[in-house]
């Protein structure tokens, strides 16, 4: 998804008129605020994250669920074939997967 960048950080107005198109923005500092908008055109869980990896690790990141009850339109069945892709895997004891308590 782009979005458009109603108000930036730092900034007081916001621009409904032509905003700016980004996939990414700058949430500014503590007190700062950024506002956007998108088209939900697309259903299905999208993330939106920081790309700072010890924020995600605080949980800084949300799943947007556009459209739900549209989702599952577009998700295609596993196929068959799918249960022989991994013979060795599937006959490891839970022990040699390292399950607790094993």
């Amino acid at each position: 998804h782009t979005f458009d960048v109603v108000q930036s950080a730092g900034n007081s107005t916001f621009n409904y008129v032509n905003p700016v198109r980004r996939d990414v923005v700058s949430a500014g500092g503590d007190s700062q605020q950024i506002v956007i908008r998108w088209v939900t055109d697309n259903s299905g869980p999208w993330f939106l994250h920081c790309h700072i990896d010890w924020h995600l690790d605080l949980g800084l990141a949300v799943v947007m669920a556009e459209s739900p009850s549209d989702t599952s339109a577009h998700n295609n069945p596993i196929p068959a074939d799918w249960n022989q892709l991994c013979p060795i895997y599937d006959s490891l004891s839970p022990e040699q997967l390292g399950a607790e308590g094993s």
